[in-house]
């Protein structure tokens, strides 16, 4: 074991004094246990905040991603809806008992023999399930259902002639015939994550065809 201690030299006209501590060649330096712990620590928290930083972003995404889709659908809901009702007469909408939740019209047909429109053998059909949530558009020709679209996820009854709000709303013949119009609010929904998503749009469908 060697000690060098009490070293003195002169730099450039300074005395400059130099104290080593006793050094061993064995001696070997490192990480106490309380240091690694710590070490240990900030790592773990570090990670758990990484990773909470991750699960975050996924669940925003899966939501916001969701979110586009349901509204996507309804606006899409929405056209095919307007686009039927359109192409009815006020007077076949009323002849079918429409309802909040069921509207029956024949389709009408332009006729190149008479020059006018004329009632053909096809109906668009629209009917509301509130147990399962789904509205159901049926293309009925000659009587027999051609073709039976099912919209899952409908929250509500969709066509309205008083509309307010989604809890105060109703449906009245009388109203259909004078104002010519129907209100047609679509609501669809689901569980991402636990969490409940929906969307609501609501249209004003004037009736063209008189």
């Amino acid at each position: 074991k060697s000690v060098v201690a009490n070293v003195t030299w002169t730099e450039q006209g300074r005395q400059r004094h130099l104290e080593l501590s006793p050094w061993s060649p064995g001696r070997k330096t490192g990480f106490t246990l309380i240091e690694a712990m710590v070490v240990f620590i900030i790592l773990a928290v570090i990670a758990a905040a990484l990773v909470m930083t991750l699960r975050v972003g996924d669940f925003a995404q899966s939501v916001g991603s969701s979110k586009a889709d349901i509204c996507s659908d309804v606006k899409m809901l929405m056209d095919w809806i307007v686009r039927d009702v359109r192409q009815a007469k006020i007077q076949e909408l009323f002849n079918n008992t429409p309802s909040t939740g069921y509207i029956k019209f024949n389709l009408w047909v332009w006729d190149n023999d008479t020059l006018a429109q004329v009632f053909s053998d096809q109906y668009v059909e629209y009917e509301y399930d509130s147990a399962g949530e789904v509205l159901t558009r049926r293309f009925i020709d000659g009587g027999v259902t051609v073709n039976e679209w099912n919209f899952t996820g409908v929250m509500m009854p969709p066509f309205y002639t008083s509309y307010t709000n989604e809890t105060i709303n109703s449906f009245s013949n009388a109203t259909l015939l004078n104002s010519r119009k129907v209100i047609v609010a679509i609501k669809r929904g689901k569980t991402v994550r636990n969490r409940p998503l929906n969307f609501t749009m609501a249209e004003e469908v004037r009736i063209r065809n008189e």
